[in-house]
Protein backbone atom coordinates (compact mmCIF):
# COMPACT_ATOMS: atom_id res chain seq x y z
CA UNK A 1 0.00 0.00 0.00
CA UNK A 2 2.80 2.37 0.89
CA UNK A 3 4.60 1.57 -2.37
CA UNK A 4 1.54 2.34 -4.48
CA UNK A 5 1.00 5.65 -2.68
CA UNK A 6 4.63 6.60 -3.26
CA UNK A 7 4.39 5.68 -6.98
CA UNK A 8 1.25 7.80 -7.40
CA UNK A 9 2.84 10.71 -5.60
CA UNK A 10 6.02 10.46 -7.68
CA UNK A 11 4.20 10.35 -11.03
CA UNK A 12 1.99 13.26 -9.98
CA UNK A 13 4.99 15.38 -8.99
CA UNK A 14 6.83 14.65 -12.25
CA UNK A 15 3.80 15.66 -14.32
CA UNK A 16 3.28 18.85 -12.33
CA UNK A 17 6.97 19.70 -12.65
CA UNK A 18 6.95 19.56 -16.46
CA UNK A 19 3.77 21.61 -16.64
CA UNK A 20 5.10 24.14 -14.15
CA UNK A 21 8.32 24.52 -16.14
CA UNK A 22 6.45 26.23 -18.97
CA UNK A 23 5.68 29.36 -16.93
CA UNK A 24 9.25 30.33 -15.88
CA UNK A 25 10.57 29.53 -19.36
CA UNK A 26 7.91 31.78 -20.88
CA UNK A 27 8.73 34.59 -18.42
CA UNK A 28 12.46 34.40 -19.15
CA UNK A 29 11.76 34.40 -22.89
CA UNK A 30 9.54 37.47 -22.56
CA UNK A 31 12.22 39.31 -20.56
CA UNK A 32 14.86 38.53 -23.18
CA UNK A 33 12.52 39.77 -25.91
CA UNK A 34 11.91 43.03 -24.03
CA UNK A 35 15.64 43.53 -23.60
CA UNK A 36 16.24 42.95 -27.31
CA UNK A 37 13.49 45.36 -28.35
CA UNK A 38 14.77 48.14 -26.05
CA UNK A 39 18.50 47.69 -26.74
CA UNK A 40 18.76 50.87 -28.84
CA UNK A 41 17.20 53.04 -26.12
CA UNK A 42 19.57 51.58 -23.53
CA UNK A 43 22.52 52.29 -25.82
CA UNK A 44 21.54 55.95 -26.19
CA UNK A 45 21.06 56.30 -22.44
CA UNK A 46 24.52 54.92 -21.67
CA UNK A 47 26.11 57.22 -24.25
CA UNK A 48 24.34 60.17 -22.60
CA UNK A 49 25.53 59.14 -19.12
CA UNK A 50 29.14 59.15 -20.30
CA UNK A 51 28.95 62.91 -20.93
CA UNK A 52 27.70 63.82 -17.42
CA UNK A 53 29.69 64.67 -14.29
CA UNK A 54 30.46 62.08 -11.61
CA UNK A 55 27.61 62.93 -9.24
CA UNK A 56 24.98 62.86 -11.98
CA UNK A 57 26.36 59.53 -13.21
CA UNK A 58 26.27 58.13 -9.67
CA UNK A 59 22.67 59.29 -9.12
CA UNK A 60 21.55 57.90 -12.47
CA UNK A 61 23.20 54.57 -11.69
CA UNK A 62 21.35 54.33 -8.38
CA UNK A 63 18.10 54.84 -10.28
CA UNK A 64 19.01 52.37 -13.03
CA UNK A 65 19.94 49.65 -10.55
CA UNK A 66 16.56 50.15 -8.90
CA UNK A 67 14.81 49.85 -12.26
CA UNK A 68 16.61 46.64 -13.31
CA UNK A 69 15.77 45.11 -9.93
CA UNK A 70 12.20 44.67 -11.16
CA UNK A 71 11.32 41.90 -13.63
CA UNK A 72 10.12 44.13 -16.48
CA UNK A 73 13.63 45.40 -17.29
CA UNK A 74 16.90 43.63 -18.08
CA UNK A 75 20.42 45.04 -18.27
CA UNK A 76 21.98 44.36 -14.88
CA UNK A 77 25.26 43.01 -16.24
CA UNK A 78 25.59 45.86 -18.73
CA UNK A 79 25.37 48.28 -15.80
CA UNK A 80 28.16 46.42 -14.00
CA UNK A 81 30.52 46.70 -16.96
CA UNK A 82 29.52 50.32 -17.62
CA UNK A 83 30.19 51.28 -13.99
CA UNK A 84 33.67 49.79 -14.21
CA UNK A 85 34.37 51.76 -17.37
CA UNK A 86 33.01 55.09 -16.09
CA UNK A 87 34.15 55.01 -12.45
CA UNK A 88 37.18 52.74 -12.51
CA UNK A 89 37.69 49.49 -10.63
CA UNK A 90 37.37 50.58 -6.98
CA UNK A 91 34.76 53.34 -7.29
CA UNK A 92 32.86 51.27 -9.83
CA UNK A 93 32.78 48.30 -7.47
CA UNK A 94 31.51 50.47 -4.60
CA UNK A 95 28.89 52.01 -6.90
CA UNK A 96 27.49 48.69 -8.12
CA UNK A 97 27.56 47.14 -4.64
CA UNK A 98 25.57 50.03 -3.21
CA UNK A 99 23.27 50.38 -6.23
CA UNK A 100 22.48 46.68 -6.61
CA UNK A 101 21.70 46.16 -2.93
CA UNK A 102 19.65 49.36 -2.83
CA UNK A 103 17.67 48.09 -5.80
CA UNK A 104 17.23 44.69 -4.15
CA UNK A 105 15.94 46.32 -0.96
CA UNK A 106 13.46 48.56 -2.82
CA UNK A 107 12.24 45.75 -5.06
CA UNK A 108 11.89 43.35 -2.12
CA UNK A 109 9.90 45.85 -0.05
CA UNK A 110 7.67 46.71 -3.02
CA UNK A 111 6.99 43.08 -3.93
CA UNK A 112 6.36 42.18 -0.29
CA UNK A 113 3.78 44.98 0.01
CA UNK A 114 2.05 43.78 -3.16
CA UNK A 115 2.14 40.20 -1.91
CA UNK A 116 -0.03 41.11 1.09
CA UNK A 117 -2.59 42.75 -1.20
CA UNK A 118 -2.47 40.04 -3.86
CA UNK A 119 -2.26 36.54 -2.35
CA UNK A 120 0.37 35.13 -4.67
CA UNK A 121 0.33 31.73 -3.00
CA UNK A 122 -3.32 31.34 -3.98
CA UNK A 123 -2.50 32.26 -7.57
CA UNK A 124 0.23 29.62 -7.72
CA UNK A 125 -1.99 26.61 -8.18
CA UNK A 126 0.87 24.38 -9.31
CA UNK A 127 1.86 22.10 -6.44
CA UNK A 128 5.51 22.00 -7.50
CA UNK A 129 5.65 25.79 -7.50
CA UNK A 130 4.24 25.87 -3.98
CA UNK A 131 6.74 23.26 -2.84
CA UNK A 132 9.61 25.31 -4.27
CA UNK A 133 8.31 28.35 -2.40
CA UNK A 134 8.36 26.30 0.81
CA UNK A 135 11.97 25.29 0.13
CA UNK A 136 12.93 28.93 -0.48
CA UNK A 137 11.25 29.93 2.77
CA UNK A 138 12.69 27.03 4.77
CA UNK A 139 15.79 26.50 6.88
CA UNK A 140 18.14 26.43 3.88
CA UNK A 141 16.84 29.68 2.39
CA UNK A 142 20.17 31.46 2.93
CA UNK A 143 21.99 28.86 0.83
CA UNK A 144 19.33 29.00 -1.88
CA UNK A 145 19.59 32.79 -2.20
CA UNK A 146 23.39 32.72 -2.10
CA UNK A 147 23.69 30.26 -4.98
CA UNK A 148 20.81 31.76 -6.94
CA UNK A 149 22.72 35.05 -7.08
CA UNK A 150 25.53 33.16 -8.83
CA UNK A 151 23.26 31.97 -11.62
CA UNK A 152 22.33 33.63 -14.96
CA UNK A 153 18.65 33.81 -13.95
CA UNK A 154 17.50 37.39 -14.73
CA UNK A 155 18.18 39.69 -11.78
CA UNK A 156 14.66 41.10 -11.56
CA UNK A 157 13.07 37.66 -11.85
CA UNK A 158 15.16 36.45 -8.90
CA UNK A 159 13.91 39.36 -6.82
CA UNK A 160 10.28 38.49 -7.60
CA UNK A 161 10.76 34.84 -6.68
CA UNK A 162 12.22 35.74 -3.30
CA UNK A 163 9.78 38.59 -2.79
CA UNK A 164 6.74 36.32 -2.90
CA UNK A 165 8.33 33.81 -0.53
CA UNK A 166 8.39 34.01 3.26
CA UNK A 167 12.17 34.21 3.55
CA UNK A 168 13.66 36.11 6.47
CA UNK A 169 14.59 39.60 5.24
CA UNK A 170 17.91 39.73 7.11
CA UNK A 171 19.08 36.40 5.68
CA UNK A 172 17.86 37.42 2.24
CA UNK A 173 19.77 40.70 2.10
CA UNK A 174 22.96 39.22 3.57
CA UNK A 175 22.89 36.27 1.15
CA UNK A 176 22.20 38.64 -1.75
CA UNK A 177 25.11 40.88 -0.76
CA UNK A 178 27.54 37.95 -0.66
CA UNK A 179 26.13 36.14 -3.69
CA UNK A 180 26.27 39.19 -5.96
CA UNK A 181 29.90 40.05 -5.15
CA UNK A 182 31.68 37.62 -7.54
CA UNK A 183 29.81 38.73 -10.67
CA UNK A 184 30.07 42.37 -9.62
CA UNK A 185 33.82 42.15 -9.08
CA UNK A 186 34.49 40.34 -12.37
CA UNK A 187 32.31 42.57 -14.54
CA UNK A 188 33.45 45.84 -12.95
CA UNK A 189 37.07 44.82 -13.51
CA UNK A 190 36.30 43.95 -17.13
CA UNK A 191 34.64 47.33 -17.57
CA UNK A 192 37.62 49.15 -16.07
CA UNK A 193 39.90 47.66 -18.76
CA UNK A 194 37.84 49.05 -21.64
CA UNK A 195 38.76 52.28 -23.40
CA UNK A 196 35.47 53.47 -24.90
CA UNK A 197 31.71 53.12 -24.51
CA UNK A 198 31.71 51.31 -27.84
CA UNK A 199 33.75 48.54 -26.24
CA UNK A 200 31.37 48.48 -23.28
CA UNK A 201 28.37 47.97 -25.55
CA UNK A 202 30.08 45.45 -27.82
CA UNK A 203 32.45 43.84 -25.27
CA UNK A 204 35.03 43.01 -27.96
CA UNK A 205 38.03 42.59 -25.64
CA UNK A 206 36.40 40.62 -22.83
CA UNK A 207 34.73 37.75 -24.66
CA UNK A 208 36.89 34.93 -23.27
CA UNK A 209 36.52 36.05 -19.65
CA UNK A 210 32.86 36.79 -20.21
CA UNK A 211 32.23 33.33 -21.65
CA UNK A 212 34.07 31.65 -18.77
CA UNK A 213 32.04 33.67 -16.27
CA UNK A 214 28.82 32.76 -18.06
CA UNK A 215 29.72 29.05 -18.10
CA UNK A 216 30.39 29.18 -14.36
CA UNK A 217 27.03 30.88 -13.78
CA UNK A 218 25.22 28.30 -15.90
CA UNK A 219 26.83 25.42 -13.98
CA UNK A 220 25.83 27.02 -10.67
CA UNK A 221 22.33 27.58 -12.02
CA UNK A 222 21.90 23.96 -13.12
CA UNK A 223 23.21 22.59 -9.81
CA UNK A 224 20.98 24.94 -7.84
CA UNK A 225 17.92 24.14 -9.93
CA UNK A 226 18.44 20.39 -9.55
CA UNK A 227 18.91 20.73 -5.79
CA UNK A 228 15.85 22.94 -5.28
CA UNK A 229 13.65 20.79 -7.51
CA UNK A 230 14.82 17.62 -5.76
CA UNK A 231 14.02 19.13 -2.37
CA UNK A 232 10.67 20.40 -3.62
CA UNK A 233 9.70 17.06 -5.14
CA UNK A 234 10.66 15.26 -1.93
CA UNK A 235 8.62 17.65 0.19
CA UNK A 236 5.66 17.47 -2.16
CA UNK A 237 5.75 13.68 -2.26
CA UNK A 238 5.84 13.52 1.52
CA UNK A 239 2.91 15.95 1.70
CA UNK A 240 0.88 13.83 -0.71
CA UNK A 241 1.68 10.66 1.22
CA UNK A 242 0.66 12.36 4.45
CA UNK A 243 -2.60 13.46 2.85
CA UNK A 244 -3.31 9.91 1.62
CA UNK A 245 -2.74 8.44 5.08
CA UNK A 246 -4.90 11.13 6.66
CA UNK A 247 -7.73 10.27 4.28
CA UNK A 248 -7.36 6.57 5.01
CA UNK A 249 -7.43 7.19 8.76
CA UNK A 250 -10.55 9.34 8.45
CA UNK A 251 -12.29 6.78 6.22
CA UNK A 252 -11.11 3.33 7.36
CA UNK A 253 -12.08 0.32 5.29
CA UNK A 254 -14.93 -1.74 6.70
CA UNK A 255 -14.01 -5.20 7.83
CA UNK A 256 -16.40 -7.82 6.47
Amino acid sequence: MRGSCWARAHSFVVLKWYLGLLLPVSIIGALLLIGWLTRDYARQLLLWIEEQNSWIMFTVFMGLFTVVSFPVVVGYFVLLITAGYLFGCLRGWLTVTLGANLGVAIAHATIRSCRHRIPVQRLIKNDTGRAILRVISGQKAFRVVLFTRLTPIPFGLQNVIFGVSSINSRDYHLASLLGLLPAQTINVYLGSTLRSMHEVLNDNHTKVTGYLSFVFEVVCGVVLMLWVVQRARKELSESLLSADYDNESKHPELQV
